[in-house]
């Protein structure tokens, strides 16, 4: 009689004195990383109705990125990205029988913040499936100075929207180094404000901006923390500028609103 409640008893204190197992973790849950480089801009940059400037390409500049990204489980993440983008000014002269010595310049400078979930599928923390919003911020400026004086162009303001992509790494066998590749697009929704200082006009404008990009690189796993990735890039963008601005004299200064940027970028990763 005294046996049965012995033996009922054992199991249940067994039970309780086993430690509860957690969930499966991913391990590190952060991500960080800083990325850059000098990029060109194939654009055409023209002043039509006389043959003085020509046209203008490949304005150079440089872009600098910072990424955060926070594990949720071995499936979802989710990632915030800065980048900054500073192109350098252009600028011709020429000269006009009527107007004189005759400059321009262009200028343009923009930034994006992307916030996106990201799927990985089975788990493998080396594909990445995201889907997120875009927000872009451009001021574009464009200038025409001559003997009459100067006309300046300006826009500048935000726009926002969806965007979706992919991030991979493939890893070349037992080594420490590895593929990578990334592709995304965007559809932003914007408005900007347009100012011309000659005639102190200022008008709204709204627009739809597109954009696809991607790069591919060679990674390198220096050990379990820290990566380095080296890899070129490029961004097609469609109406990321106004284009044609600037009229006086009969001459029209106009810029490519759909500007290839490329360039080679090195990236630094550190997971924590």
């Amino acid at each position: 009689m005294f046996v049965l409640p012995l033996i009922g008893a054992a199991p249940a204190a067994n039970a309780a004195d086993m430690p509860v197992m957690p969930p499966p973790e991913v391990s590190p849950l952060n991500y960080l990383s800083i990325e850059g480089g000098p990029i060109w801009m194939e654009g055409d940059l023209s002043e039509t109705g006389a043959d003085k400037f020509g046209d203008f390409d490949n304005q150079d500049g440089f872009y600098a990125a910072i990424t955060y990204r926070r594990f949720l489980n071995p499936t979802w993440d989710w990632q915030i990205t800065a980048t900054g983008t500073w192109l350098d000014e252009i600028s011709g002269r020429g000269f006009d029988e009527e107007a004189g010595d005759v400059r321009f310049t262009s200028d343009l400078d923009f930034q994006t913040i992307d916030l996106d979930a990201g799927y990985h599928f089975n788990g493998n923390p080396l594909t990445r499936f995201l889907f997120g919003i875009r927000a872009l911020h451009s001021r574009d400026e464009l200038s025409y100075e001559d003997f009459f004086g100067p006309i300046t162009y300006k826009a500048e303001g935000w726009a926002f929207g969806p965007r979706v992509g992919f991030q991979s790494e493939t890893m070349l066998g037992s080594s420490q180094f590895g593929f990578v590749a990334e592709a995304s697009g965007s559809i932003l929704f914007g408005s900007f404000d347009i100012e011309t200082q000659a005639n102190d006009v200022r008008t709204d404008s709204s627009r739809t901006i597109y954009n696809l990009e991607g790069l591919a690189g060679l990674s390198w796993h220096a050990n379990d923390t820290w990566t380095f990735t080296a890899g070129y890039r490029l961004q097609q963008w469609w109406n990321l500028r106004e284009g044609t601005a600037v009229s006086d004299q009969g001459y029209t200064l106009s810029a490519d609103e759909d500007p290839l940027l490329h360039g080679p970028f090195l990236r630094v990763a550190t997971t924590f």
